[in-house]
């Protein structure tokens, strides 16, 4: 197992936040809005925000908005070591390496712009539909080092006869040449920037039998591009597990789906939660392909005494009611932990009081 030393830093930080919002009549509203912080003896930064709705009809909204962002390095980012022993290939062998993740005093704040377009359509009553695009570009985002970067090129320097490169001085190995350590630092990443689209449906419906609600909800990842630094080959990550760069597992498609029943004191849910497939692009494997999942939910609720505005629920629902395992996918644990849950069925029992 890795160590990590104990370490102590200190932040002061002053912020200021203030928010305007300007009516243009009754159909349009924009609303204005910034933070300024700063961090004594560094940097400063002021984010703005400026958004537009707007009502033309009753069944008809539109939305826009843009934004920047702005995070700082923690103490832990800037000051700490992380020990964490990541699965690595090592020259096709699947293994379990220490690694030592840095910080960096010299870490650069990371800073991001966003904007996002959208609309609301309300046909009927009891019926609304919703689109909406985003977009989010990330500068100088924090993060660490990935170790199979520098295994690879350590084993090809050897290879090649080289002594001392910097990929050696980086990875640690025994007599016997196993892996002992990986050194890695927290960086500031080049950029990283996605656009997706957010799709939701709403409809409603009363019958003699009680109430009846459809629900669904899609987010469709248009692209995640990767550049880890200045100059570097962008890397679309999106429908990838993205094991061999910065970023994280990220199917394009997950949809969210249900339907409810209600009526007086009772009502029962039933939620589907679909997650489209994706690649495993981890080197030496066999399977690079993770299959879809859909799994669904169930949920009964008890109004125990029927007060408005002050109830007592109970709740008895099962996650997962159909036990699905999680799709294979030949990573260290047989699936994927970032996108996919291994419980099983899980059956809940809860008690809540609104007070």
């Amino acid at each position: 197992m890795g160590q990590a030393p104990d370490f102590s830093g200190r932040q002061d930080v002053y912020s200021a936040f203030g928010e305007l919002r300007v009516p243009f009549g009754e159909q349009v509203e924009a609303q204005i809005s910034g933070r300024y912080e700063k961090y004594k003896s560094s940097f400063s930064n002021f984010s703005p925000k400026f958004a537009l709705l707007a009502r033309p009809t009753d069944w008809l909204s539109l939305r826009g908005s843009y934004g920047k962002a702005f995070r700082a390095p923690s103490i832990y980012q800037t000051v700490a070591v992380q020990s964490s022993q990541p699965s690595v290939s090592d020259g096709g062998t699947f293994v379990f390496v220490n690694t030592q993740a840095r910080g960096d005093p010299n870490l650069r704040p990371e800073k991001s712009t966003n904007y996002n377009l959208g609309f609301t359509v309300k046909p009927a009553r009891q019926i609304d539909l919703s689109l909406d695009y985003y977009s989010f570009e990330y500068q100088d985002l924090i993060v660490k080092e990935n170790p199979q970067i520098f295994i690879n090129q350590e084993r090809a320097d050897t290879a090649a006869g080289l002594t001392n490169t910097p990929a050696q001085q980086r990875v640690v190995r025994d007599p016997l040449g196993a892996l002992r350590l990986v050194k890695i630092n927290f960086i500031n990443a080049s950029a990283v920037k996605t656009k997706g689209l957010d799709l939701a449906a709403n409809a409603g419906f009363d019958t003699g039998l009680g109430h009846i609600g459809l629900n669904a909800q899609w987010n469709h990842i248009i692209n995640y591009r990767i550049q880890i630094a200045p100059g570097s080959a962008v890397i679309d990550g999106a429908g990838s597990v993205n094991f061999n760069n910065l970023g994280r597992s990220l199917p394009r498609d997950r949809v969210e789906y249900g339907v409810n029943w209600s009526s007086g004191r009772h009502s029962v849910n039933l939620l589907g939660h679909y997650v489209s497939g994706y690649t495993n692009d981890r080197t030496g494997i066999t399977e690079t392909e993770i299959k879809s999942w859909n799994t669904f939910d169930l949920q009964y609720i008890l109004d125990l005494d029927g007060v408005v505005g002050k109830s007592t629920r109970l709740t008895v629902g099962a996650i997962n009611i159909f036990d699905r395992d999680p799709p294979l996918a030949q990573l260290n644990l047989g699936y994927d932990p970032i996108v996919h849950d291994p419980r099983g069925r899980v059956i809940y029992v809860s008690i809540g009081q609104k007070f």
